[in-house]
């Protein structure tokens, strides 16, 4: 039976009103931000287009499978699917012989998983038509709770089996799909420029870069590319003599110039130590622009 616990539902109903005035005074135009913006715009563009429905959820479905669960989700999903159909068949025909079993419903609150599994479709049907951009970061939050979902109605169903010993193998299969993510990604949240840029320096095989620089605050935009290397150099635009007595096979490093420092001026002061070897640009970024 259903429990009417009022006492708890108001009190989640003003934490959650709470949340969102503090929220507000804090950031007060994210009204605007949300849906005056070009991404805000994107998305109730796409909410509102229903042609590339099938589409954009097969992409993110897809990005899912592969990110999340190695590409086994369906093989996952089917087999949670067969075991609450066999559950289902097996406790039908325990009610027509007159033997009956309660399931344990304190320790698997099956409409507490239901809300779970609500919760975790909605907000995927929902970002994946409003995403302005195709991109696997959009659907990252629920990615635990699929995991979760997935464990609680495994579980479920061998209880409902009489097979509660193999709740621990539901378990430990939801375990290592989930954790073998970590060693899929990457732990790179790129956009599609940044992910071009990134190639290129995959592609020189270089194992060395030299930042040469005026800003500090004018590296932090390129942290994400510099992490690629095995040592970061960085210099001065007026001392980049420092580089001098390293003994780094500079000819075969990667240059980040900050834009406004002349790159003549620095390739001049590179050969003294490089042999003036001729380098090509990869790309600019925002404060930044590459050579090879």
């Amino acid at each position: 039976m259903l429990s009417k616990r009022w006492r708890e539902c108001v009190c989640y109903m003003l934490a959650m009103e709470s949340a969102l005035l503090a929220f507000h005074m804090i950031f007060p135009s994210w009204v605007s931000h949300i849906l005056r913006t070009n991404r805000g715009i994107g998305s109730t563009a796409n909410l509102l287009d229903t042609d590339d429905l099938i589409k954009r959820l097969a992409s993110f479905f897809k990005m899912m499978d592969e990110k999340m669960f190695g590409c086994f989700f369906l093989v996952y999903f089917m087999v949670v699917i067969g075991l609450l159909i066999t559950a289902f068949l097996h406790t039908k025909r325990r009610k027509k012989a007159g033997r009956t079993r309660r399931i344990d419903r304190g320790a698997m609150p099956i409409r507490t998983a239901g809300m779970l599994l609500f919760t975790t479709v909605a907000y995927f049907l929902f970002v994946s038509k409003s995403a302005p951009l195709m991109e696997a970061r959009y659907i990252f939050p629920i990615f635990g709770l699929t995991s979760l979902c997935m464990g609680v109605y495994g579980i479920y169903a061998v209880r409902m089996l009489d097979a509660g010993k193999a709740s621990l193998g539901i378990l430990l299969l939801t375990a290592v799909l989930s954790l073998d993510s970590i060693r899929i990604l990457d732990g790179k949240i790129l956009y599609r420029q940044e992910r071009v840029e990134q190639q290129k320096l995959d592609h020189t095989e270089a194992d060395i870069c030299v930042v040469v620089y005026d800003q500090k605050y004018r590296i932090v935009p390129s942290i994400q590319e510099l992490m690629s290397f095995e040592q970061i150099i960085f210099a001065k635009n007026d001392n980049i003599t420092v580089l001098k007595g390293t003994g780094l096979d500079y000819p075969k490093s990667v240059i980040f110039i900050e834009k406004g420092i002349p790159k003549r001026k620095v390739f001049d002061d590179l050969a003294e130590i490089d042999g003036g070897v001729q380098r090509k640009r990869l790309f600019k970024n925002k404060y930044m622009t590459v050579y090879f």
